[in-house]
Formats: structure tokens, sequence, C-alpha cells
């Protein structure tokens, strides 16, 4: 399973767009995608078709807070499918909620705490031909989990000054990621 991160510090440059129209192209092409809303706003689970005011049980924390503490993840568990009737295709995602942001703040004393969500991944590596992780505006360990989840990166940019101080936020962090944790991580496009 090829995993490619959506990312840039600033919010607003079309990284949820990007990860739900990428993850419907590719399943157009017969590829299986998991696209993971890996921000604690739900953006990108908002779009799949999951209300913001719907409260679920099962999102991308349980899974990390199973990993975290080395339980049994069941095979479909905490994967949905897009529900949005104008979708030229049905994609699976695991959603994301507030919750996420919560257990953020928990990680710093986990132990691992930099690949927790690449070891939640490992266990789709056979189900799907891509997973597209949507990340937070953020620097911080959500980023971190997610560059050190991934093959590659996509960063989505507008032609705006923020965004260029974002893109170099973001560089710095895949370059730390690259020497400590993920060499094999690539810049994909910009």
């Amino acid at each position: 399973m090829k995993t490619i991160a959506i990312a840039n510090q600033k919010g607003g440059t079309g990284k949820t767009t990007t990860t739900y129209n990428l993850g419907i192209a590719l399943t157009q092409q017969g590829y299986r995608v998991l696209m993971v809303d890996f921000d604690p706003q739900g953006n990108l689970s908002c779009y799949c078709g999951i209300p913001p005011e719907k409260d679920l049980d099962q999102t991308i924390t349980e899974l990390l807070m199973k990993t975290s503490c080395e339980k049994p993840i069941g095979n479909r568990e905490c994967v949905y499918q897009t529900g949005r009737k104008e979708a030229a295709a049905r994609v699976d995602f695991i959603p994301s909620n507030l919750r996420l942001a919560g257990f953020e703040l928990a990680m710093g004393t986990m132990m691992c705490r930099e690949v927790l969500l690449k070891s939640c991944l490992e266990q789709y590596n056979n189900q799907y031909d891509y997973c597209l992780i949507d990340c937070s505006p953020s620097v911080g360990l959500l980023l971190t989990n997610a560059l050190a989840a991934a093959n590659e990166i996509i960063i989505p940019m507008q032609a705006q000054p923020f965004s260029v101080v974002g893109m170099s936020q973001l560089t710095s962090s895949i370059a730390n990621v690259q020497r400590k944790i993920n060499p094999g991580l690539r810049v994909k496009g910009i």
C-alpha cells in the first residue's frame, strides 16, 4: 500500500479537497483506496458524508488508542464508506473528530508516539493500494505521525505569502522526519 500524506502548515490550501478528489479519482481507475481523516476538525469526514454534529464512537482516535495499548484491531474496524450521492465512486475512509486533539496531547508521554499511525495502518497493507492521509494544518505529533507513516507527501499551495511561510515550516518538519524517523519519505509534488 502506497501511503500519501496531504499536508501544509497553513489552513485553507485545499488539503481536504485534494485528498477527497484524489481518492475518488484513484478509485475510478480501479485502485483500492483508504482515506484517513487525520485532522481533529473532521472536514474530510464531513466531505465523505458524516455530519459534524454526529459523534462517532469509531474514529482514527480509537484505532490509535488501541494501537498504543497493543490491543488487536478488527479488519474493518472504524472503516466507513463515502456516502455522498454525487460521488462518482465510493471510497473507504476512517473518520476523525475533536477527540483526536485530546489524544494528541496524551501522545506526548507514550512510547513510540511518532509511529503510532504507521503501526495503526500496517493492518491495511494488503487490503488497499493507496492510503491518503488528510493532515491538520499544524505542527505537532499528528503531522509527525502522518509523515512517519507516509511514503510520499503532496503539498497543496496557494499563491499567497502565508502559504509560502507554511511551506518553509513544513519542509523543516519533513527534513527532521526524513533524518530521524522515515528516510524514505519523498515530496511527490507541490
